[in-house]
């Protein structure tokens, strides 16, 4: 609108050529498709959420400083705490239980020695015998060693499953946090020097094309340089947030990921 609004009188002055209001109305018309099409998916994902939230008649709408992106936590922290989440202490817990078993199944081997101690009564009278038993089983020691060996390679099995669990969301956490990372430092580029420079470049543009010192073509340029920056920001802004997301989601909402 503002494009058109600075061009149709020159145009109407025929200081400019009628192309260009033509070019420029083509883009306004466009980007009122594109604004249409926009609001009618807004609509739709505002009800869907209704209906998530057992309000189908209502319309909500999220409320959210988009552009406010907290800086995160160090990587390393958030790394020393995915032991105490419950997907990695279920670890723990069966790796006590296996050390258990392993306690029994060495305990086996050892030897079960038995006595009893009695006293037998013979045929003739006052006449007794002291009686004692012993019972040393035979092999036991031989028989128990596969249990050990079993209840050790159980154990082993667990720490392997730990140290891969731990491993796998170690890297996973490592590389959503470099995405968080970097989409905040792309939004605070673009926020703190581009758009500055683009806002300068398009009000000279527009200075210069209303005096007649630059063609419509410097004025389309700077305004399509102005808006690709802010689609870019808008972009890295929305991956910090998902990313947020999906690292709250990993770690179960257990960790703190943002400083304070």
């Amino acid at each position: 609108e503002a494009v058109v609004r600075l061009i149709e009188p020159r145009v109407a002055a025929a200081r400019s050529p009628r192309i260009d209001l033509l070019y420029a109305r083509i883009d306004r018309e466009q980007a009122a498709v594109d604004v249409a099409a926009a609001t009618r998916e807004l609509d739709a994902s505002s009800a869907a959420l209704a209906v998530a939230w057992g309000t189908p008649t209502e319309r909500p709408r999220a409320l959210l400083d988009f552009l406010k992106l907290p800086e995160p936590l160090p990587v390393d922290s958030l790394v020393a705490g995915l032991a105490t989440l419950p997907d990695l202490e279920r670890y723990a817990s069966e790796a006590r239980q296996r050390d258990a078993e392993l306690r029994l199944a060495s305990a086996q081997t050892a030897a079960d020695l038995r006595w009893q101690l009695g006293i037998r009564q013979l045929q003739e009278p006052n006449e007794q015998s002291l009686v004692a038993n012993v019972y040393l089983p035979l092999g036991q020691r031989a028989r128990a060693r596969p249990l050990v060996r079993e209840a050790e390679a159980n154990r082993a099995v667990v720490d392997a499953a730990a140290a891969g669990a731990q491993a796998a969301l170690s890297e996973r956490v490592r590389s959503e946090h470099a995405r968080l990372s970097n989409a905040r430092e792309v939004v605070a580029a673009i926020t703190e020097t581009q758009l500055p420079l683009a806002e300068e470049a398009r009000l000279l543009a527009d200075g210069g094309y209303r005096i007649g010192r630059f063609p419509y073509r410097e004025l389309a340029n700077a305004r399509r340089q102005l808006l690709e920056l802010e689609v870019r920001r808008t972009s890295a802004a929305t991956l910090y947030h998902l990313t947020r997301i999906e690292l709250e989601r990993l770690s179960g909402g257990q960790l703190d990921l943002i400083k304070e």
